[in-house]
């Protein structure tokens, strides 16, 4: 038969090991959800790195064929506003 100082101490001691277990739960679960978001921050950075370069390449394309445009005489628009308002003339 146990006393009632002993009862105490195996509920205090269920008690914190509930309380461990909860911890440890939830530390495993933060855990995951850590990983998850470092696997979505590398796709988002991997997929930032790649419309980079896409948009630095077309960036350079376009300058490229306002130079040859320019070797060759031809105007280029000045502005964006200049080129949708020539769009709108030919639709």
């Amino acid at each position: 038969m146990l006393t009632n100082y002993e009862q105490h101490l195996y509920e205090i001691m269920d008690k914190t090991q509930n309380e461990l277990k909860q911890v440890v739960d939830e530390n495993n679960s933060l855990k995951t959800r850590n990983q998850e978001l470092q696997e979505e921050r590398d796709k988002f950075r991997d997929y930032w790195f790649e419309y980079s370069a896409k948009a630095s390449k077309l960036e350079k394309q376009i300058q490229d064929l306002l130079e040859k445009g320019e070797e060759q005489g031809v105007a280029a628009p000045s502005s964006s506003n200049d080129l949708t308002d020539t769009l709108k003339e030919v639709i």
